[in-house]
């Protein structure tokens, strides 16, 4: 039991001799510490205490005292003997394991205590690894204080991490942990020292930038934890990204521009001023169009950098920006002129299809079968639409009404829809006109199906070019309108042909 200087004058102790050592001497990893030390310790029970020497690479963080060590050391002694090794011209001792109990029992008035003196400890490194298994088995550090011995190990002494690992009795994995706990920021591994962030937190905020960890940290043990990680993450990656471009630029020597003061990009009328101008503007955008006045800014985004490349002589592209100008301009002159010929062409194509079909629907032609025919396939399909609320019958309904001489008080406004009755209505008056003598009835009713019908013809070849979906009915209505017009001995044009195209191809398209 260790004595105190107030209650007794110590008896000088003799040191123990060291055991003599060996020539060859397994390493620290290759053997486990306790045979290493079975045969190279000895024990004093009345070390003097001044002549033990704090390590000058103590892991512990904190090696001070608390009041309940003080006063358990005064009341029944130090009964956890000190661990100690000769320092090397034999003037006293290194402190291996003890810094709290060495600090209490000088508190508490001691000049001697019991120690453990571990001749075999020669090297720092032995030593290092030496207080890390010795504070280890009581668990008395912390994970970082763990992280900063084995960086010692690994970085001052060249220790592998699976040499560590043997050494301190620890799996590899555990000293791969705790080694990247060392690429934390000094105040982040503050917080994780004192209990403010957890060990997988910290292990986590370890693989970001220095400059990205004290946020990340800040919110630890809050529902942002996660958020904040990924947002650092994705701007680490970002920055990553952008230095590696930064330094292919400079090995390709593109220079670097310096926007004018207030300037945020290159699309201000400051950096204009200043002949800077985005590389989209110029008459080129291709890199190898530029010799000479390529440049680059760093632009800043809610992510972080990334390069915006400028032109700094745009001057000097006057002429060829001019003729990419007059290019683009014929370019667009030349689709609208294509366009208008195109749908001029269709237009001529559509009324020879209609002047086909009223032709052959005068009021002194005979009715025709084939006739009857399409306009009950089109009379089918408008009711359909006026079921789904479309807009035609409302448009059909004016001419119908005028035609049919249905009194004003019998008609049906947009308000009411199309009910039941109203459909009902509109087949029987279909009926007679087909199977009846009124013509003009009947040429109202086909005029409007051709002029229906056109329609459709043209979302189906919409739909074959655009690979959408359309109505199946819309098929039946162009086949059979097709079909008439090849009876009647229409003359196809290529508009035609393109139509009949495509309602063969429609069946094609997913339903």
């Amino acid at each position: 039991m260790a004595t105190p200087a107030k209650n007794t004058t110590p008896t000088p102790v003799k040191k123990a001799t060291p055991a003599k050592r060996t020539t060859s001497r397994p390493t620290p990893a290759e053997l486990p510490a306790e045979s290493r030390s079975a045969h190279h310790t000895a024990y004093d029970s009345m070390l003097l205490l001044d002549d033990v020497h704090p390590h000058p690479k103590n892991v512990r963080r904190d090696a001070a005292a608390d009041a309940e060590l003080i006063e358990s050391i005064r009341e029944q002694g130090l009964l956890q003997p000190l661990i100690v090794a000769p320092l090397s011209d034999e003037a006293g001792y290194v402190l291996i394991a003890g810094h709290r109990r060495l600090d209490g029992l000088l508190k508490a008035g001691y000049t001697h205590g019991p120690a453990v003196i571990r001749h075999d400890l020669v090297t720092e490194a032995d030593q290092v690894a030496a207080m890390l298994v010795e504070n280890g088995r009581r668990k008395d550090l912390t994970p970082l204080e763990e992280a900063e011995g084995y960086g010692q190990l690994r970085f001052d002494f060249g220790w592998k991490p699976g040499d560590i690992a043997k050494a301190s009795g620890h799996h590899v994995d555990t000293i791969n942990k705790r080694l990247r706990l060392l690429k934390l920021d000094d105040k982040v591994k503050t917080n994780l020292h004192q209990g403010q962030l957890t060990l997988d937190d910290a292990l986590k905020v370890a693989e970001l930038p220095a400059a990205e960890q004290t946020k990340v940290a800040k919110a630890a043990g809050t529902s942002n934890f996660r958020w904040e990680l990924e947002q650092a993450k994705n701007r680490a990656k970002n920055k990553a990204a952008f230095d590696k471009k930064v330094a292919e630029l400079k090995a390709d020597g593109i220079p670097q521009v310096k926007l004018p003061a207030g300037c945020s990009d290159a699309w201000s009328p400051q950096a204009r001023e200043a002949g800077i101008t985005p590389l989209s503007s110029t008459f080129s955008a291709n890199h190898a169009d530029h010799p000479g006045c390529l440049g680059w800014y760093e632009r800043k985004t809610w992510v972080g950098s990334e390069v915006s490349y400028v032109c700094t002589n745009n001057a000097s592209h006057d002429q060829q920006l001019d003729e990419r100008r007059a290019a683009e301009a014929a370019a667009a002159d030349t689709a609208r002129r294509e366009a208008a010929e195109a749908e001029a062409a269709k237009t001529v194509a559509r009324n020879l299809r209609v002047d086909t079909v009223l032709a052959a629907i005068k009021p002194s032609t005979k009715l025709d079968p084939s006739l009857v025919g399409l306009l009950r396939v089109v009379t089918l399909h408008l009711l359909d639409d006026a079921a789904a609320g479309g807009s035609w019958p409302y448009e059909i309904g004016e001419r119908y009404f005028e035609v049919a001489g249905i009194p004003e008080d019998q008609q049906w406004g947009i308000d009411r829809l199309w009910t039941g009755e109203d459909r009902d209505l509109y087949r029987h008056h279909v009926a007679t006109a087909i199977h009846g003598t009124t013509q003009a009835l009947l040429r109202t009713f086909a005029t409007l199906a051709v002029l229906m019908v056109e329609d459709d013809v043209d979302a189906t070849e919409t739909a074959v070019s655009t690979r959408t979906i359309q109505p199946r009915e819309k098929l039946a209505t162009v086949t059979a309108y097709l079909d008439y017009l090849e009876q009647l001995g229409h003359d196809p044009t290529e508009d035609d042909k393109a139509h009949r195209a495509a309602a063969e191809q429609i069946d094609e398209l997913p339903s």
